[in-house]
Parts: C-alpha cells; structure tokens; sequence
C-alpha cells in the first residue's frame, strides 16, 4: 500500500471534516468491486445448478 500513498488526496489545508483512513477507504472499494463480479457468477451457478428451483419450490 505504500506505493499508493502518494497518489491519494490530502486533506491539509481544506475547512471541510479531515479524510479518514485512505487505506480503508482502498480496501473497501476492492471489497466491492470483487462482490459485484462474484454476485452475477454466483446467482449464474445456482441457476444452472438447479438451487434456485429448489429453494423456490420449498418456498411457501
């Protein structure tokens, strides 16, 4: 992450709130972006490995 730091914004000098942590920050837009390509490829799996139609028919 050391290699990053340089390239993120500071917020010295600014009147507004200072930024919080960049590296949370970081990591919890890496944290999104892996779910967003697991969650397409998931639901795709269970739909062709028949659990979708399992659960729904259990489904009251």
């Amino acid at each position: 992450m050391a290699f990053v730091s340089p390239l993120m914004p500071d917020s010295t000098g600014h009147t507004w709130r200072p930024f919080g942590d960049n590296r949370l920050m970081t990591e919890g837009v890496i944290y999104r972006f892996r779910s967003w390509k697991t969650v397409p490829k998931r639901h795709r799996r269970f739909g062709n490995d028949g659990i979708w139609d399992t659960f729904l028919g259990d489904a009251p």
